[in-house]
């Protein structure tokens, strides 16, 4: 800390110094801009190494091994996400226009795997609503079956909002 403070006031005195001998011209400003800039660096510079070091900062791109990620794969299992979270909403809002429910009274989960490269709907989890208690749950299985070709389960939701 005392050198720091040391090299601080060094830096201000020297700065001082270089104003006062520095003839009034049109550089003038530009010596003085210069001088505010040395002082801001020799206050800033330690205190920046100091959380540096303390974080790890300089070696933190070191260590992160850029090569053994697989970005295809990250971006392949996003998009098929995306994918079976627009599909669940659609599934829904056919089923609620289908069966003549109320909008959001029903949600619907599709359990999927993907087999030689396509993803498969494995198992459809439809979750009724008490608005939507009313609908046959042998009608709604029977839709999914055409539709799908497999398996539904249907879930009744005690919760309502």
């Amino acid at each position: 800390m005392k050198e720091y403070l040391a090299t601080l006031f060094g830096v201000c005195l020297l700065s001082a110094i270089v104003r006062a001998v520095t003839p009034e011209s049109a550089t003038k400003k530009y010596i003085e801009i210069l001088c505010s800039l040395c002082v801001v660096a020799a206050i800033v510079l330690p205190i920046i190494k100091q959380i540096s070091d303390y974080n790890g900062v300089d070696g933190l791109f070191e260590e992160f091994d850029y090569e053994s990620y697989d970005y295809e794969e990250i971006y392949n299992s996003y998009i098929i996400d995306e994918n079976i979270k627009m599909a669940q909403e659609t599934l829904a809002r056919e089923l609620e226009n289908k069966f003549g429910a109320d909008s959001g009274s029903i949600g619907v989960r599709l359990i999927t795997e993907i087999i030689d490269g396509e993803i498969k709907t494995r198992l459809v989890k439809v979750i009724l609503s008490a608005k939507a208690i009313a609908i046959s749950p042998q009608e709604i299985e029977n839709y999914i079956a055409q539709r799908l070709n497999c398996e539904c389960q249907i879930i009744y939701d005690s919760i309502d909002e």
